[in-house]
């Protein structure tokens, strides 16, 4: 798979944020970090096709059903480690000036291990939420 092809008008937006950010270095000098998480849940992650983890454990706390709409496997990242980890990469970015895009792992697990995980601290969302098949 080429990363530098993508399939989406969203994958093509996130590469054309990355050569903007370049050309600012190259034409200004303007320093930037792009952080590439894969799916990031937690409060506030409530938009786009991968915000169903998201989603499912707030309707589970609403008691409310929930389908996440995809599957398979991802990184999953919280919000408050990716604004962490952003937050500590700027000084970094400030002394090694350029424009810096960082692709970041996270938990790689399938979308069923994080509602299994999710259903151990809160129990409704194992029995409110699912996975389309």
């Amino acid at each position: 798979r080429d990363y530098h092809r993508p399939r989406t008008l969203y994958g093509v937006f996130k590469l054309c944020n990355e050569g903007t950010a370049r050309i600012y270095w190259q034409d200004h000098e303007v320093p930037s970090v792009g952080l590439r998480p894969l799916t990031i849940f937690g409060v506030g992650r409530e938009v786009g096709l991968t915000s169903g983890p998201t989603k499912a454990v707030k309707a589970a706390v609403l008691g409310r059903r929930f389908l996440i709409e995809v599957s398979g496997t991802t990184g999953f990242h919280h919000v408050a480690d990716v604004a962490a980890l952003f937050v500590d990469s700027l000084p970094g970015a400030s002394r090694m000036r350029a424009a810096h895009v960082c692709g970041i792992k996270g938990h790689v697990v399938s979308y069923e291990a994080f509602l299994r995980e999710a259903a151990a601290a809160l129990p409704e969302v194992g029995k409110l939420s699912s996975i389309k098949p």
